[in-house]
C-alpha cells in the first residue's frame, strides 16, 4: 500500500470513528418539525458538509439530507439511500472518502412510499483535486455555525498537506507555524456574525494554494419555528393621548373621547332613560288642610339639550390612562301640573345642571394576546354642579317641590347616566382602538423577486405582541416577529443570528410617537430568504442589469445565512460567507473554476414615504479564493469586481424587497366608532416620520394623527 493510500485509510478510520460516535445517520439532516406524520415524501434536498468547491485526497465528505412533503413540511423519519458514482473508496453511512482526483456524483434516493409513487431523488457533485497543498479547516469548519459569545478567543485549527512538503503558510496574512504532520492551531478573537479566515500555503516546488474559510458566530438566535420577541417597539408619549387641544383634527386619543362626549349619543342616552323614568314624580297630594288636599303635583320629563362646551382631559398614569370629563349646561324641559287650592295649573319650564363630571382610570394591558383597556375598579368618581330652575307662573311651594326632586332622585339619575355613558363608551372606544393595533392581522405572505430572475420566493411574515407597559410619560408596546420560507436546502442552521443586547427600545426624545425596528428583523428576513434558496443562484451573461459579462456563467451556493447589524455611522452592514461559486468564463479558459467567496457590504438607509430604502451599497471587505487555481493579476481583479457587483446587487435587492413588507404599527379605528361620527377604518399613528439609527435600532419618530 502506497503512502497516499495509507494516509487516506488512516484519515478515514479516524473520521469514521468520530462520525460513529457523533450518532449521525444516512437519513439525517433537516429539523424534526413533522414528527413523521402521514405525509409522504415529495422532495429531498442534499448538501455537502462542509460544503466546499474541492476536497483533498482522503478528506472526509459528509452528505446531509432533508426530506419534505408536498406542503414543504419536513419528514424526519424518512429512509434515504446515498450512492456515489464513481464509487467512493470508503463509505460509512453518509460519510465518503475518495482517494483519487475526479468528479463524483452522490445521489440521494428516498426509500419506501412517496407522494404520487414517483421517485424522489437529488444529486450533488464532489470534486477531488490533489494538486498543490491541500488546506483543511478542521475547527471551526468552513461553513460552521457557532453558538458562542462574540469576542471570545477561538483556536483556528486545520491542516496543510502536500506530498512534496509545505514551505510557507499564512493565516490572515501573517505567517503561522505548521507542525511536522501539517497541522496548525492559531488563536483568533471572534466577532459577531460571519468571521473570515484567509489561508495561503506554498509547497516546496512553489505551487501556491489559497483558501478562505468562514464561520458564523452568535450567542442569540431566532429559529424559524418561533417568534422573536420585542423586535418592534411603539412608544406613544403623553401628547399622543392628550395634546391639550381639541383643534387641528384627530391627533390624540382624547380627541376621540371628546368627539364621543360631544356626539348625540350622550343626549340620546339621557333622553331615552329619562323618558323611561316618567313620571319623574307621580301625581300626588303634596299638602292638605283638615284632610283636604290644597296642593298636588306631577312632574314629567319632556326633552333636553346639552349646551356645552363639554370637556375631557387625559393623562398617562402607571399601567393606564386617567380621564376627567364634564358635560355642561344640561337643560331639561319639564312639565309640571296639578292643583293649588282647587285651581288647576299646567306649565312647562327648564331645569339646568351647570355640569356633570366623571373621573376614572382605564387600565391598559395585554389580554388574550392583544392590547385592551378596562375600568380600574373603585376609582370612578362623579361631580354635579349647581342646579337651577326656570318656571313662570308657579308659586314658591311648587318650585320647592321641583327643586327638591331635581336635587334628589333626578340629580342622582342624571349623574349616574352620564357617568355610565362616559365609562362604558370611553372604554369601548379606547379598548377598540388599542385592539386595532392587533398586529396578528398583519401576518401575510409576500413574494420576493429573486436577484437571478428566477421565480419569486414566497416568505411568510407573522407577528405577535410581546408586552405593554405604561408610565406617567409614555405607553410602550413591543411586538415580536417571525419570517418563514419553505426550505430549499438541507444546510444546518441554528436560526437567524441576532446581535446581543436589549431589543425592545424605549425611544427617548420629545416626538409624540416613535417606532423602533431592531436589526434582528432584517436578520430574520435575510435568514428566511437564505433558507428558501434566495442566495443560491445561477447568473448568466447580461444578468443583474448587464453586470455579468456576456458568455460568463456563475453557479452560486451560499452555505451560511447572511448576518446584518447597524453601525454607529448610520449604515447597515451585511456579511455573507461561505459562498461557493462555479465560474465559467471563456477568458479564463474552457474549464469551470471553483472558488470560495464572501464579504461585507454596507448600505445607507433612508425613508421613501414609510418604506426604508437601502442605497449606496458598498462592498467594504471581499474574500475570494480560487483554491489550487492561480490567476493573473488582471484576471484576479476582474473576478473580484464581478463578485463585488454580485454581492452588492444580491444584498441590496434582498433587503429592499423584504423590508417594505414590514409593518409601521398604527391604531385602526374600529367600525363601532362610526356611530359617534368618527372615521371608522382610518388609522391613528405615526405621520411625517424621520429616520435615525440608535444602536441596534432603526428609529422612526414624528407626530401623531390620522395616517
Amino acid at each position: 500500500m502506497n503512502v497516499r493510500r495509507r494516509l487516506g485509510t488512516l484519515i478515514f478510520l479516524i473520521s469514521s470513528a468520530a462520525f460513529a460516535l457523533s450518532g449521525c445517520s444516512s437519513g439525517g439532516g433537516g429539523d424534526d418539525s413533522s414528527g413523521g406524520g402521514t405525509a409522504l415524501p415529495a422532495t429531498v434536498h442534499v448538501n455537502k458538509v462542509p460544503d466546499q468547491p474541492a476536497y483533498g485526497i482522503g478528506e472526509p465528505v459528509d452528505v446531509a439530507t432533508l426530506v419534505l412533503d408536498g406542503a414543504g413540511g419536513t419528514i424526519s423519519n424518512a429512509s434515504v439511500e446515498l450512492t456515489s458514482n464513481p464509487a467512493a473508496n470508503q463509505q460509512v453511512g453518509n460519510r465518503f472518502v475518495y482517494m483519487a482526483d475526479g468528479v463524483y456524483t452522490v445521489t440521494a434516493t428516498v426509500l419506501g412510499d412517496t407522494e404520487g409513487g414517483l421517485p424522489v431523488t437529488a444529486s450533488l457533485t464532489v470534486t477531488v483535486d490533489g494538486h498543490g497543498p491541500a488546506i483543511a479547516c478542521d475547527s471551526p469548519l468552513d461553513g460552521a455555525i457557532l453558538d458562542q459569545t462574540p469576542g471570545s478567543v477561538l483556536t483556528v485549527q486545520g491542516s496543510v498537506t502536500d506530498m512534496s512538503g509545505v514551505a510557507e503558510f499564512r493565516l490572515n496574512g501573517a505567517a503561522a507555524p505548521v507542525d511536522a504532520s501539517g497541522a496548525f492551531a492559531v488563536p483568533l478573537t471572534s466577532g459577531w456574525g460571519i468571521n473570515f479566515v484567509d489561508l495561503a500555503a506554498v509547497d516546496t516546488v512553489g505551487r501556491e494554494t489559497r483558501r478562505t474559510c468562514a464561520f458564523l458566530l452568535s450567542d442569540t438566535w431566532a429559529p424559524d419555528s418561533g417568534t422573536l420577541s420585542d423586535t418592534i417597539s411603539l412608544r406613544a408619549r403623553q401628547a399622543a393621548f392628550d395634546d391639550g387641544s381639541r383643534a387641528g383634527g384627530l391627533n390624540s386619543f382624547t380627541d376621540l373621547l371628546h368627539t364621543v362626549l360631544s356626539s348625540n349619543g350622550l343626549r340620546d342616552t339621557l333622553h331615552t332613560n329619562l323618558l323611561a323614568a316618567n313620571p319623574l314624580k307621580p301625581s300626588s297630594c303634596d299638602q292638605s288642610v283638615l284632610g283636604v288636599c290644597v296642593l298636588s303635583s306631577q312632574v314629567r320629563y319632556v326633552s333636553l339639550a346639552i349646551g356645552g362646551p363639554n370637556t375631557t382631559t387625559s393623562s398617562l398614569v402607571a399601567n393606564g390612562l386617567s380621564n376627567s370629563s364634564n358635560a355642561t349646561n344640561i337643560r331639561l324641559q319639564v312639565r309640571v301640573n296639578g292643583n293649588v287650592a282647587g285651581i288647576p295649573y299646567d306649565t312647562t319650564g327648564t331645569v339646568t345642571f351647570s355640569s356633570v363630571g366623571a373621573n376614572m382610570i382605564f387600565d391598559a394591558a395585554l389580554a388574550g394576546g392583544q392590547p385592551g383597556t378596562s375600568i380600574r375598579a373603585g376609582l370612578v368618581s362623579t361631580t354635579v354642579g349647581s342646579i337651577s330652575t326656570d318656571f313662570s307662573g308657579l308659586d314658591g311651594a311648587v318650585i320647592n317641590i321641583v327643586v327638591d326632586l331635581f336635587n334628589g332622585m333626578v340629580r342622582n339619575l342624571v349623574r349616574d347616566l352620564i357617568r355610565d355613558y362616559i365609562q362604558n363608551n370611553f372604554n369601548s372606544v379606547l379598548d377598540g382602538v388599542l385592539g386595532g393595533l392587533d398586529v396578528r392581522n398583519l401576518a401575510n405572505t409576500f413574494n420576493v423577486p429573486r436577484f437571478d430572475g428566477g421565480n419569486p420566493l414566497p416568505v411568510t411574515f407573522g407577528v405577535a405582541f410581546s408586552s405593554l407597559n405604561t408610565t406617567s410619560t409614555r405607553m410602550l408596546t413591543t411586538i415580536g416577529t417571525r419570517f418563514q420560507a419553505t426550505p430549499a436546502h438541507a444546510r444546518p442552521t441554528l436560526g437567524a443570528p441576532i446581535p446581543s443586547g436589549t431589543r425592545g427600545l424605549d425611544v427617548a426624545g420629545s416626538p409624540s410617537i416613535a417606532v423602533a425596528w431592531h436589526v434582528g428583523l432584517f436578520d430574520q428576513a435575510l435568514h428566511a430568504l437564505w433558507r428558501g434558496g434566495y442566495f443560491d443562484a445561477t447568473l448568466t451573461g447580461g444578468a443583474l442589469g448587464g453586470l455579468v459579462p456576456a458568455g460568463v456563467t456563475a453557479e452560486i451556493a451560499t452555505v451560511l445565512p447572511p448576518a446584518a447589524r447597524l453601525r454607529n455611522d448610520g449604515r447597515m452592514e451585511i456579511s455573507v460567507g461561505a459562498m461557493n461559486v462555479q465560474l465559467t468564463d471563456p477568458a479564463l479558459g474552457p474549464d469551470p473554476i471553483d472558488l470560495s467567496a464572501g464579504g461585507r457590504a454596507s448600505c445607507a438607509a433612508r425613508l421613501e414615504g414609510e418604506d426604508v430604502v437601502l442605497e449606496n451599497c458598498l462592498v467594504e471587505e471581499l474574500h475570494a479564493s480560487t483554491g489550487r487555481v492561480l490567476l493573473g493579476a488582471q484576471s484576479q481583479a476582474e473576478l473580484e469586481q464581478l463578485l463585488t457587483d454580485v454581492l452588492n446587487e444580491a444584498l441590496a435587492r434582498a433587503v429592499n424587497d423584504a423590508v417594505p413588507a414590514l409593518p409601521m404599527p398604527a391604531y385602526e379605528l374600529p367600525a363601532s366608532v362610526a356611530t359617534y361620527g368618527l372615521p371608522a377604518g382610518e388609522e391613528l399613528g405615526l405621520v411625517n416620520p424621520t429616520l435615525s439609527i440608535q444602536g441596534n435600532h432603526a428609529v422612526f419618530q414624528g407626530s401623531f394623527g390620522i395616517r
